[in-house]
C-alpha cells in the first residue's frame, strides 16, 4: 500500500506546506507576543493610579515576566496575555484604548473598579475574547455595537454602570453569548 502518490517534489510540497503554514502562525503569535509586555505597561499608564494600584507591573514588559504580574493571566505556550482579571484594585480614570491591542485576551475583568468614561471601541478588535466582565463602574456613554463584532464573546456583564441608550440589536446575534 503505497500513501503518498505522485511524483518526489509533490509528495515534499504535500508535506511541507501544513508545516510552513502552521510554522507562519508560530511566528505571528510570537510578534503579537513580543508586544503584549508593553502594551501592559502603557495600560498602566493609562490608569490614574496604575503606579499604585499595578505596583509589581515594572520593568520593561519583556516575556515572560509580565506573566507573573498581578491579575494576567498568560498561555502557558506562547506567553501570551489570554486574560487580565483586575477586579477591585482601585483603578480609576477611563479604560485605556491599549487593551484592544492584547490580541490574544480572552477574558477581561474590569469590574468593582472606578472606571468612567466610554466602552472603548478597541474592545472590538479582541476577536477571542469570552469573557466581558465590567460590571460595578461608572462607566458611562452607550454600549457600543461594535461589541458584537466579538464572535467568541459568551459573557457580557455591563450591570451596575450608568450606561445610556439600548443594546445593540447585532449582540443578540451573536449565537455564543450565553449571558447578559
Amino acid at each position: 500500500m503505497q500513501l503518498l502518490r505522485g511524483s518526489a517534489p509533490d509528495n515534499m510540497a504535500r508535506l511541507l506546506l501544513p508545516a510552513l503554514a502552521a510554522l507562519h502562525l508560530l511566528l505571528l503569535a510570537a510578534v503579537a507576543v513580543a508586544e503584549d509586555g508593553p502594551t501592559l505597561l502603557e495600560i498602566k499608564k493609562s490608569f490614574r493610579n496604575g503606579d499604585s494600584a499595578l505596583h509589581d507591573w515594572s520593568g520593561d514588559g519583556a516575556s515572560p515576566g509580565y506573566c507573573s504580574w498581578r491579575g494576567v493571566l498568560c498561555d502557558n505556550v506562547t506567553f501570551a496575555v489570554a486574560a487580565l482579571d483586575l477586579k477591585s484594585n482601585g483603578l480609576s480614570g477611563q479604560i485605556p484604548d491599549e487593551i484592544g491591542d492584547c490580541s490574544f485576551l480572552q477574558a477581561l475583568d474590569l469590574s468593582s473598579n472606578i472606571l468612567e468614561g466610554d466602552i472603548p471601541f478597541s474592545t472590538s478588535k479582541l476577536k477571542h475574547l469570552e469573557n466581558l466582565i465590567l460590571k460595578n463602574n461608572q462607566l458611562v456613554g452607550v454600549i457600543p455595537s461594535t461589541l458584537s463584532q466579538l464572535p467568541n464573546l459568551k459573557i457580557l456583564d455591563l450591570a451596575q454602570n450608568k450606561l445610556s441608550g439600548e443594546i445593540p440589536n447585532l449582540i443578540y446575534w451573536n449565537e455564543v453569548l450565553q449571558y447578559l
